[in-house]
């Protein structure tokens, strides 16, 4: 942008240009600012109520979870023996197990051979339970390294491991099946080859390292007990809803309990209760007036109003029955300002003697829990109403963008046409400047001629 230098009209040009194109600038440019800073402020307003929502969300999903008021607990005898989880199909009781045996994969070992030795060309079959696959041995890979590498790179290999050992004297091939269990066996089948002169049997003196074994395990004491047989060393619903893993043998039973857990449903209570008043705290953060001062940033919104009407309404109903009827029942009351306030001891001694009752209060669609499901899916979900109005106001930003721009466009046209104008005042004026200045030198030359 060039500038006018006034010099013919002694005016500060540019500085009167700048003022001139400010003053036109100023009222939308303070209409913009004034926008995107209130937009800004109930966007954050927004996020952070979104934000007190999600959590709240996911502690209602635990709540409306059936499987809370369902933890079992389980407690062992001997700790070493075994890893028990029971989920919520499991009974609670008491069982007696012992373990017999650990489930083991089978290893089998060559006889010593030196690295120079060969053992003939063709195929060379490998066995793992009632599968097989074969390796083709030729002059380039029929040693106990090429086999090996042979073995380990097959494509078809279902789960045979090939490692060279050395036992002092010379060298063997390990063959360890990945899969344990009696029915996993390793095997080598090396009548498919030819054998030359100076190769060796590889078959010839094969050894077992590890047995083939499964895990063993006995339910119950008496005459009727049950012996049970896994591949791999894990039970799942020998007992219905329980999984067991086995350590180690025992030399006798181990007693198994397995109880209620209402510690879980305490803790999802109490998570409820913390992200609820998170949530009403944040509410109540950007709803607050204070005369004298500025106002909080959704003041009288209608949206917030009406979510904290009915986030209020279903907190103070009565969805159960017998000794649970409502959160009061639990300690749970609603304080002054809308938070619930809990007595840990009058909670915990609720969840201990009333455990069966909690499910029904708290899930399904005539639940506490399942109703402000219900409630928040509004506000939770992808196009959810607080979400939908953050998009728009995103959208009306990014339009305050484009607003600006052609602001600053229009701004630079008119700075253009106001230097264009003072360009032609200041050509005007020097052009009379001159003619002043030609007429004055004249008239001078005249009275001196007169003179």
């Amino acid at each position: 942008m060039f500038s006018v230098s006034g010099f013919n009209s002694g005016l500060d040009v540019n500085a009167m240009v700048t003022s001139l194109v400010q003053a036109e600038r100023a009222p939308k440019e303070s209409q913009i600012n004034r926008s995107r800073s209130a937009y800004n402020v109930e966007l954050s307003a927004l996020g952070s109520i979104q934000g007190a929502i999600d959590d709240f969300q996911t502690a209602i999903d635990k709540l409306n979870n059936a499987d809370s008021f369902q933890a079992r607990t389980t407690t062992l005898s001997d700790a070493d023996a075994m890893v028990v989880t029971a989920n919520s199909a499991s009974v609670k009781g008491t069982y007696k197990l012992q373990v017999n045996a650990l489930a083991s994969s089978h290893s089998i070992a060559s006889d010593t051979f030196q690295d120079a030795d060969t053992f003939g060309t063709g195929n060379l079959t490998i066995n793992l339970g009632s599968d097989s696959f074969n390796v083709a041995l030729t002059n380039s890979n029929n040693s106990l390294t090429g086999i090996r590498d042979a073995i380990n790179s097959a494509s078809d290999n279902p789960g045979v491991q090939a490692t060279i050992i050395n036992d002092g004297s010379g060298k063997r091939l390990l063959l360890t099946s990945n899969k344990s269990g009696a029915a996993n066996t390793v095997s080598v089948d090396g009548s498919a080859l030819t054998v030359g002169g100076s190769d060796k049997n590889l078959t010839t003196g094969i050894s077992e390292l590890s047995p083939a074994r499964d895990a063993e395990i006995v339910l119950g004491e008496g005459a009727g007990q049950i012996t049970i047989k896994s591949t791999d060393n894990r039970f799942e619903n020998l007992i219905e809803g329980v999984s067991i893993d086995v350590k180690k043998v025992t030399s006798g039973s181990v007693t198994l309990d397995i109880a209620e857990n209402p510690s879980t449903a305490e803790d999802a209570v109490k998570e409820f209760v913390d992200a609820y008043n998170s949530l009403i705290n944040k509410i109540n953060e950007l709803t607050l007036y204070r005369p004298g001062q500025d106002a909080a940033a959704l003041v009288g919104d209608a949206t917030v109003r009406s979510l904290q009407s009915q986030l209020r309404r279903i907190i103070s109903d009565n969805p159960g029955t017998g000794h649970i009827k409502m959160l009061a029942d639990m300690g749970i009351k609603t304080q002054s300002d809308g938070t619930l306030s809990v007595t840990s001891s009058k909670l915990t001694d609720a969840v201990q003697n009333n455990f069966s009752e909690l499910a029904s209060f708290f899930t399904g669609d005539s639940g506490m829990a399942g109703k402000l499901d219900g409630l928040m899916e509004a506000y939770d979900k992808s196009d959810g109403i607080f979400k939908d109005r953050m998009d728009t106001l995103n959208k009306s930003l990014a339009k305050l963008d484009d607003e600006r721009q052609a602001l600053n466009v229009r701004m630079e046209t008119f700075e253009q046409y106001l230097r264009d104008r003072f360009l032609a005042m200041e050509t005007l004026v020097g052009q009379l400047n001159a003619t002043s200045q030609y007429l004055t030198n004249n008239l001078a030359s005249l009275n001196n001629s007169n003179n």
